[in-house]
């Protein structure tokens, strides 16, 4: 943080939400001359911040004070949004943390700023949210449907993993960046706030080398899966399913469904050709889908070269 000296608060925005007109501070974040203006409380401030309670103390005279609306203006280099973000929750407590999933890059805003301000309680409630979306066990993974958007999100979260020290999410973050574009990868990601997220060499090493793991893994795993030799035992139509089985495994080979870096993900069968087998041919061929990448979700860390940073990974 640092003094707003430009005298000119003429373009100053008054956040909607945060501009409180009983507040005896104003927060300036962004650039001049298109600062958001954000008035809150110094005892909140001061409450949950290590950072803002020092900076707050260092406060000059009255006589050599910035001042805009007759409050003490502190300048901030962070997003606009990004301070609402923190804001928000500082003032909703744990109230803003409840109900509906955060979005993504709201978590990692909070996050950043809670270990730049030193604030440990949104630290304490933000990691959940974080850890849910890059879990460490097969079934948290599959039971949040093994999807995640926007995908260029899992970037910034290796980037932010990396700043603060959290190699827990690192296994499933770098596999969703695996996913991504060449370009993204090797030059990193624009957000829309126009902050460049880019990942070390030595990451963009791990992912380039994990996407080829994981191609051969996914060829491994759904070779096994659609090879059949026989339908299920609770078959009655063993002359149209055995035949359909078969066809459609080619048809996935001609697909180059094979190829794809998506080891962990469902395989949609509906669009495989199966959509003419039995229920007990269908069950079947779901169970032994599972059973290939559950029995793989071990070797994840490995995969994603990263098994040296992450301890405690479920091995079964």
């Amino acid at each position: 943080m640092a003094a707003l000296l430009d005298p000119d608060f003429r373009k100053l925005v008054r956040h909607a939400e945060h501009y409180h007109n009983d507040g005896d501070i104003v927060i300036a974040a962004g650039p001049l001359p298109n600062s958001t203006a954000f008035r809150v409380h110094m005892h909140i401030l001061r409450e949950h911040s290590g950072v803002f309670k020092d900076h707050l103390a260092q406060i000059p005279p009255e006589e050599g004070l910035v001042k805009f609306d007759n409050c003490p203006v502190m300048a901030v280099v962070d997003h606009a949004d990004d301070m609402a973000v923190l804001l928000s929750a500082l003032y909703k407590g744990p109230g803003f943390f409840e109900g509906a999933k955060l979005p993504i890059f709201t978590v990692l805003a909070l996050l950043d700023l809670a270990a730049k301000y030193q604030v440990p309680t949104i630290t304490q409630l933000a990691m959940p949210h974080l850890q849910f979306r890059f879990p460490t066990t097969f079934n948290e993974w599959w039971g949040d449907d093994s999807e995640f958007e926007p995908v260029e999100a899992a970037l910034s979260a290796v980037v932010l993993a990396r700043k603060l020290g959290i190699p827990t999410i690192l296994p499933a973050a770098l596999y969703y960046v695996c996913q991504l574009p060449i370009k993204t990868i090797l030059h990193g990601y624009h957000r829309e706030d126009g902050k460049l997220d880019k990942l070390s060499n030595e990451d963009i090493e791990k992912v380039l080398e994990g996407k080829e793991n994981l191609m051969n893994l996914n060829a491994k795993t759904n070779m096994w899966v659609l090879d059949i030799k026989v339908p299920s035992t609770s078959c009655k139509t063993r002359n149209i399913c055995l035949p359909v089985m078969k066809r459609a495994a080619h048809l996935f080979v001609e697909t180059r469904q094979m190829c794809a870096y998506k080891p962990f993900h469902w395989v949609d069968l509906n669009e495989g050709g199966y959509e003419d087998i039995c229920r007990p041919c269908w069950r079947m061929l779901c169970r032994k889908r599972w059973d290939g990448i559950h029995g793989h979700w071990c070797e994840l860390p490995a995969l994603m070269g990263v098994e040296a940073e992450v301890e405690g990974w479920p091995q079964e």
